[in-house]
């Protein structure tokens, strides 16, 4: 009679050493339930708005008009912006290759802000006159949008860009440097 509860306790033992395992090392998952909310769509402050993309082509500016999400976080706006920007860059034919925006960041005053991508939106193959125009159609593009930003700063994950013509190392203003220019 004894033996029979040694197998009982041994097959128990075993059964619970193998849920354990599998709980640990992730093939049983559990969920707890919680009484938490889920947030309403009329809890977020999220709304379409019209934004003007700017870019430089066939020696002038040339401005589209979008419908795009603006969210109540400047950084949220900011990425749906330059993300459209850039693929608008890239239908027109201006770049080649597609440059993803990774994150932007501001500081505390939400004046400045740190736009990084997975790689350069600048062709190494570009002239400094072109690389130029395109930065200055990105900073009029935050510009004409009343997007509160002063300053720019420009990281290639997460790391300053580097570029063979131009510094990357202080921001750029958002007002632009070819406004005395006239192109």
């Amino acid at each position: 009679m004894k033996k029979i509860y040694y197998y009982i306790a041994s097959l128990g033992a075993l059964g619970a050493g193998l849920l354990l395992y599998a709980f640990y090392n992730e093939l049983i998952l559990v969920k707890i339930p919680s009484k938490k909310v889920a947030a309403s769509v009329s809890d977020i402050n999220v709304k379409k708005r019209n934004f003007h993309l700017i870019y430089w082509h066939a020696n002038k500016w040339v401005t589209e008009d979008k419908e795009l999400i603006s969210s109540d976080t400047l950084s949220k706006t900011l990425t749906n912006v330059l993300t459209s920007w850039l693929n608008l860059l890239e239908e027109e034919h201006i770049i080649q290759k597609k440059a993803v925006v990774q994150s932007v960041m501001l500081d505390a005053t939400q004046t400045e802000a740190y736009i990084s991508f997975d790689r350069s939106f600048l062709p190494k193959e570009f002239s400094t006159y072109r690389k130029l125009l395109l930065i200055e159609g990105l900073l009029k593009t935050l510009r004409d949008n009343s997007l509160p930003i002063t300053v720019c700063y420009f990281l290639v994950n997460h790391q300053p860009m580097h570029d063979q013509h131009l510094d990357f190392s202080q921001g750029w203003p958002s007002t632009g440097f070819l406004e005395k220019t006239n192109f």
